[in-house]
């Protein structure tokens, strides 16, 4: 059995090894969630990403913790917000932190804080702290609703000849005017658009909400023929609805939206294959934790009974027979396990498509 004996010992010592390596390691990011987190592209990141602006944010960080919210997760933020590199802070952090941004502005001491100074000389009409802070995060992946653009006035076709020779005829007033309401322009004006067509103010920002509100006003031209039927009220809907359709072409918004949904089905496509692989490795990697220590504790064990063996200079017989055999048996019993571990084939489970 010097074999076996000699196969225990050195088992015994990998097995100490492999107890360490898991507790080293149990607490990193394996790859598919560093996968997923990159796909999904989730978080802020700061636009220039220098000392000042770290520096900025962790005394913020600090101020939170000091007079609004003592958990440790503050302190840790704010040493994540100092030594991470590249620094990427999620959405709630994100949140946190211009909470305790707002508390110290609403108190009036943010550049006391900032700078250290009672001092109010710092406090000018040029230091606004919301002009300091506000753009220095943006998202890590932007989608088509945050990207915005200028407020800026825009040109479109006349409502009617009579309304662009003469907006106060009656004629204008009559198609027009009388059914301008607020009830018909909806949320695309702050007020009723002029019928000349010129300088328009669309409150849209962006290519999402455009698509969302045209087809609302699809729905409401809809409704308004099918209840209320009126030429020169559809006629002002169908207005409006042209204005926004123009408004979106402008803006290339089909081919963002277009871009957009690709990406998204990529993006569920690949992390449905990520669970699936999960499904695949994930009941065997929960095994294998239980594994590991399991027959690592059964090789130390029999390293303790070789030991122990060998430190006894005048055994009995019948000790050292029961010794010898317990001792072989904890040896084969620990390495059958950790073969059953190297070779047990996981069960494919599918997950669902709907997590």
């Amino acid at each position: 059995m010097s074999v076996l004996k000699t196969a225990g010992i050195f088992g015994a010592i990998g097995g100490v090894g492999l107890i360490g390596y898991y507790l080293l390691n149990k607490n990193k990011p394996t790859v598919d969630k560093q996968q997923t987190f990159d796909i999904k592209g989730e978080g802020y990141v700061l636009n220039t990403d220098n000392a000042e602006n770290r520096k900025l944010w962790s005394i913020i960080a600090q101020y939170g913790y000091d007079n609004v919210d003592k958990r440790q997760e503050i302190l840790n933020l704010k040493n994540k917000i100092l030594t991470e590199k590249p620094l990427i802070i999620t959405d709630a952090e994100h949140k946190t932190l211009f909470n305790f941004f707002g508390d110290m502005n609403n108190k009036n001491v943010f550049w006391e804080v900032y700078t250290g100074k009672k001092s109010t000389s710092l406090i000018t009409a040029w230091s606004n702290p919301y002009s300091l802070v506000v753009n220095q995060w943006d998202k890590r992946t932007k989608k088509i609703e945050d990207e915005k653009w200028r407020d800026i006035p825009y040109d479109f076709k006349p409502f009617s000849k009579e309304c662009f020779e003469n907006k106060n005829s009656a004629k204008c007033k009559e198609d027009y005017w009388q059914y301008a309401t607020p009830e018909e322009y909806g949320s695309g004006f702050n007020i009723p658009p002029d019928p000349s067509g010129k300088n328009l103010y669309i409150t849209i920002k962006d290519c999402a909400t455009l698509d969302g509100l045209i087809k609302r006003k699809q729905e409401r031209i809809k409704q308004q023929i099918q209840r209320q039927p009126n030429p020169s009220r559809t006629k002002v809907l169908m207005w409006y609805k042209e204005i926004y359709e123009d408004y979106f072409e402008l803006n290339a918004c089909r081919d963002k939206i277009e871009k957009q949904r690709l990406l998204d089905s990529a993006k569920t496509q690949t992390l449905f294959a990520i669970r699936a692989e999960d499904s695949v490795l994930g009941a065997s990697q929960k095994n294998q934790n239980i594994y590991l220590g399991a027959g690592a504790l059964v090789l130390v064990l029999s390293t303790g009974l070789l030991l122990s063996k060998g430190k006894s200079t005048t055994p009995t017989s019948g000790s050292f027979k029961s010794s010898g055999i317990l001792g072989n048996l904890v040896i084969v019993g620990g390495l059958a396990g950790m073969g059953y571990l190297i070779f047990k084939k996981p069960k494919v489970v599918l997950p669902n498509e709907n997590k």
